[in-house]
C-alpha cells in the first residue's frame, strides 16, 4: 500500500528518538516507550512499534517505515534543538543555550517576549540552510528546522489563552505539512488522532481541528477515518468532576485505569452503526453510489461519544460528547461495537 510513515500526536523529538530505534535499531524498546506520553504507553504500542522494527530489518530503505510526532506540546524539544547546534553549528551554540534555558519552566508572558529570539534561531537555519545541509544532510536539518518553528508555535499558544488548543490543532497540521515534505514522492502517511483532531469539519460544526488544515493544504489526498464504538472497556485517567484539569496530570501514569461504558444512547450516531449487526466494519463515505436517505442522514448535525484523556467514575467525561457532521468531517468510519481496554505497560 506503499505507506512509508506513521505520524503520531506526540512529542516531535520522542517521535525522532522512536523513529532512530525503529529504523536503526538505536536504543531500546524501554528506552524510547519512557519517551512517549503516558497515554500510549502500551502493550498495544509497544507491540506495534516492535512490529515496525522487525519489518524493517529486511525492508528495502525506501519501504522502511518511520515514525514522527507531530506535536509542540515536547519538554525534550531544547535539549533536541541544542544538540544540532553544537554538532553542526558551533558558533551558535552558546547563544542558542541562553535562549532555550528554562523552556520547560517559564510562565506563558515569558514566552511572549521570548518571540524575537526564538525567531533568531529560525532565521538563522534559514540563512544558512545550504551550508548546514551539507555538515548534517537534509533530513537531519529539516528535523531542526521543526523544532525551531515549534518554538514559535509554543509562542502562537501563550497568545491565544484560552483558544490555545485551537493554535494546536493548526500547529500539528503545519508540522505534518512539514513532515510530509521530507518523505519521497508518492509516498503514504498515516496521522494518528484523537477524532477531535482528525475531523475536517470547520467553524460549522466545531472549532477548526487539525484535520481542517490538512484537508485545505491537501486537499482530496487528506483522507479522514473516524473511530467509534458502542460499548466497553478503555483506559483513561481517573478524574473528579469539579477538581481542575491539572489534578489528573496526563503525564501521572498511576492514575490510569480501566472503566467500562454501556450502550450509547439511541440519540447517538453510534446507535445506527449498531443497527447494522456488525462486530466491526469499515465504511468508505466517500462512495459515490449512496441512496438519497444516507446522503441526507450524512448531512445531518449528530452526536458521538468523544472520551477524552480523562474519565469519572460516575460518568463525567471530558469533552464526553461532540457534534458530528458526518459530509464534512470524515471520508470514512471505522466502527468497533464492543471494545476491550489497552493494557497499561507493566501490567
Amino acid at each position: 500500500m506503499n505507506y512509508t510513515a506513521i505520524v503520531f500526536e506526540d512529542g516531535f523529538t520522542e517521535g525522532l528518538a522512536i523513529n532512530q530505534y525503529v529504523v536503526s535499531g538505536k536504543g531500546s524498546i524501554d528506552s524510547v516507550m519512557n519517551l512517549m506520553h503516558a497515554v500510549w504507553k502500551t502493550k498495544e504500542m509497544t507491540d506495534m512499534i516492535e512490529w515496525m522494527r522487525t519489518y524493517n530489518q529486511t525492508a528495502p530503505a525506501e519501504k522502511k517505515i518511520r515514525f514522527y510526532g507531530m506535536d509542540l506540546i515536547d519538554p525534550n524539544l531544547p535539549d533536541s534543538l541544542q544538540m544540532y547546534f553544537d554538532k553542526y553549528a558551533p558558533e551558535m551554540a552558546a547563544n542558542v543555550n541562553q535562549i532555550l534555558s528554562g523552556f520547560n519552566t517559564i510562565s506563558n508572558d515569558s514566552f511572549i517576549t521570548m518571540e524575537p529570539k526564538y525567531k533568531s534561531i529560525r532565521d538563522f537555519l534559514s540563512k544558512n540552510k545550504n551550508s548546514l545541509v551539507k555538515k548534517s544532510g537534509e533530513e537531519m536539518f529539516s528535523h531542526a528546522f521543526i523544532e525551531s518553528q515549534m518554538l514559535l508555535e509554543q509562542v502562537a499558544m501563550a497568545n491565544a489563552g484560552e483558544q490555545s488548543p485551537r493554535v494546536r490543532d493548526s500547529s500539528m497540521a503545519l508540522n505534518t505539512q512539514m513532515i510530509l515534505n521530507f518523505q519521497k514522492s508518492g509516498s503514504r502517511v498515516v496521522v494518528w488522532a484523537h477524532n477531535g483532531h482528525v475531523g475536517a469539519g470547520g467553524e460549522e460544526v466545531h472549532a477548526k481541528q487539525t484535520g481542517y488544515y490538512l484537508k485545505h493544504l491537501l486537499g482530496d489526498k487528506y483522507y479522514s477515518v473516524g473511530f467509534f464504538f458502542d460499548h466497553g472497556s478503555f483506559n483513561a485517567l481517573k478524574y473528579k468532576a469539579g477538581e481542575p484539569l491539572s489534578a489528573a496530570n496526563p503525564s501521572d501514569e498511576s492514575k490510569f485505569r480501566d472503566f467500562s461504558v454501556p450502550a450509547a444512547p439511541q440519540e447517538n450516531i453510534e446507535h445506527y452503526f449498531v443497527s447494522a449487526n456488525l462486530p466491526m466494519f469499515f465504511l468508505d463515505l466517500r462512495a459515490t453510489n449512496k441512496p438519497a436517505a444516507v446522503t441526507d442522514w450524512m448531512n445531518r448535525l449528530q452526536v458521538a461519544r468523544s472520551i477524552s484523556t480523562r474519565y469519572d467514575d460516575v460518568g463525567f467525561m471530558t469533552f464526553s460528547e461532540d457534534p458530528v457532521l458526518l459530509k464534512t468531517d470524515y471520508d470514512g468510519i471505522f466502527f468497533i461495537e464492543k471494545t476491550t481496554a489497552s493494557m497499561r505497560r507493566g501490567k
